[in-house]
This record gives C-alpha cells, structure tokens and sequence, in this order.
C-alpha cells in the first residue's frame, strides 16, 4: 500500500478505474455491474401484460357479442322442423305413388 501511494505521489503513475463497460453491463461508481437489459425487462413485462389483459377483454366482448349459443339452438330447431316437414312430404309422395 505504500508502495502505491508513493508511485501517485511521484506523478509518473495514474490511477486507472478500469474500464467501465463489460460484457454483462456497466460498471457503476461502486464497481457494481450494472445490467441495462434487466432494468428495462420488468416495464416491458408489465407493458405486455396490460396489452394482453385488455386484448383478452376484447376477444370477452366479441364472443358475448356473437351470442353463438342461442344461434346453435335456433338451427338446431330449424332442423328439427325441416326433418319434420321433409318425413310428412316423404309420406305423401309414397301415398300418390301407391295410387297412380
């Protein structure tokens, strides 16, 4: 240690910090590596999931919208009465084939 503090003194030598970005990040005052990426990484995280949040509230909308269930139901019944309808009309065209 004083060997350093004698080599300052003298003014031949500098005191260097080292440089101050890395592979993983920066380095801050204290000599902590300071990674940008994940600082960034839970704002975006928290953006998206409001993005999907209110997409998931929209895609609620238009499937309430769409009301599909009671549209099956009402073709479900409108088969109903066609096969109904087409058994009766079968059954009259046997009759008047018998008879001709």
């Amino acid at each position: 240690m004083v060997l350093s503090l004698l080599m300052i003194l003298c003014g031949d030598v500098e005191s260097n910090p080292g440089p101050t970005n890395t592979r993983q990040g920066t380095l801050s005052k204290t000599g902590e590596v300071v990674y940008p990426e994940k600082e960034n990484v839970g704002h975006d995280l928290m953006t998206m999931f409001q993005f999907l949040k209110s997409d998931i509230a929209e895609l609620k909308n238009q499937v309430n919208e769409l009301n599909i269930k009671e549209e099956v139901i009402e073709i479900k019944k409108n088969v109903k009465e066609l096969k109904t309808a087409n058994e009766k009309l079968n059954k009259r065209m046997d009759n008047f084939e018998n008879r001709a």
